[in-house]
């Protein structure tokens, strides 16, 4: 891919997948290391200035399309690629993992089989439709492998493509393996079950690339071991059987239950599917109800438990035997972070009790 296909990709991205309150924590990235001017106070107010300044767009897309078509030194596009390391995702899945060791992953780059993270301009993140080369950066005891997959809407092929990060980190302390997935809208979706078979992908990828071994975690066991013996953490049940079909309840900051059935909506689309398909306009009505299925997050991704942390501020949902897999899907609730402390507090509170499920004290 040109350079210039790569920036439009970034800003399709950007446009497509990111919520504006991470997009305004990646320009006040930009702002605080003087690469923009994004506030009005100190803006140059039109004279000439060697630093790009959008604090007059009023737009977000636009201004991220003004900073990269003038980032001559091309050094922007970076802090996003940067930003894909640090940031927080909605979903993430732990595993075990052994036999990993750096001198594998030393050799690949060596061969030139995956890129290592540098902030040279000259270098860019593979992007294709089987995330074929990942990019790395490490720390003193975490690995972090970013995947980055070509994904085409299905819907309106002019919208073009997205770049779409799938984030495997791994802590060498622990052996432990996140995989790590931002939500994407249905026009995206190639597949069906989209984000098992994305998993799938990452740890068979994994496994061979790396020549490590990946074990699911039974959380089922766990969460119900934090159950019993943590006081520090709420945990609901969210999901009920219904006439035969499965029902799930959101609760929405503990307030009112909002049970939405779709066991009956989706039968109601297949059974009159030939009067959906009469003609365009009913086409796009068929299309609407699949699209606010996938607005409200719960015909795939809600999950059966939800747990809270009071003090901390966290809502987590676990989905256990996820899509018929042995392992769980977390969902983080409300807005994500531009760091992920709080998907580390998370990681580090489920592996310890875990190990302490596990192996109990005498």
């Amino acid at each position: 891919m040109e350079f210039t296909k790569y920036v439009q990709l970034i800003l399709r991205t950007l446009q497509n997948l990111y919520p504006n309150y991470l997009k305004k924590r990646l320009l006040n990235r930009l702002a605080e290391d003087g690469l923009i001017i994004n506030n009005k106070r100190i803006s140059s107010k039109g004279q000439l200035s060697l630093i790009t300044d959008v604090s007059f767009i009023e737009d977000i897309n636009e201004k991220f399309r003004t900073i990269l078509e003038q980032d001559s030194d091309n050094v922007c596009f970076k802090y996003v690629e940067d930003f894909e390391f640090t940031k927080e995702y909605r979903h993430v899945s732990y595993f075990q993992i052994k036999n990993f060791s750096n001198e594998k992953l030393d050799k690949l780059v060596i061969e030139d089989k995956i890129n290592f993270f540098k902030k040279d301009h000259e270098m860019f993140d593979l992007v294709d439709s089987s995330a074929s080369k990942p990019t790395i950066k490490r720390s003193k005891d975490d690995v972090f492998i970013k995947f980055c997959y070509l994904l085409d809407n299905k819907v309106e092929s002019s919208k073009g493509s997205i770049k779409y990060v799938v984030l495997a980190k791994i802590n060498t302390k622990d052996n432990i393996l996140e995989i790590c997935l931002d939500k994407v809208s249905y026009d995206y979706k190639l597949q069906k079950d989209f984000y098992a078979l994305i998993i799938d992908d990452i740890k068979q990828t994994l496994e061979e690339m790396l020549k490590i071994q990946i074990f699911d975690i039974d959380f089922k066991a766990v969460v119900n071991f934090i159950k019993s013996e943590r006081d520090d953490v709420s945990i609901y049940a969210m999901k009920m059987h219904r006439n035969g079909t499965v029902a799930y309840l959101d609760a929405q900051s503990n307030e009112d239950l909002m049970i939405p059935i779709l066991g009956e909506l989706q039968a109601f689309i297949e059974q009159n599917k030939d009067l959906i398909n009469v003609n365009k306009e009913t086409k796009e009505i068929g299309r609407k109800l699949e699209d606010f299925i996938e607005g409200i997050e719960v015909k795939s991704d809600l999950p059966s438990v939800k747990m809270i942390w009071p003090s901390k501020g966290i809502k987590l949902g676990v989905d256990h035997g996820y899509k018929d897999r042995h392992y769980s899907f977390f969902m983080f609730y409300d807005e994500l972070g531009e760091s992920r402390e709080r998907m580390e507090y998370v990681r580090e509170y489920l592996i310890d009790s875990f190990s302490e499920l596990n192996n109990p004290t005498t």
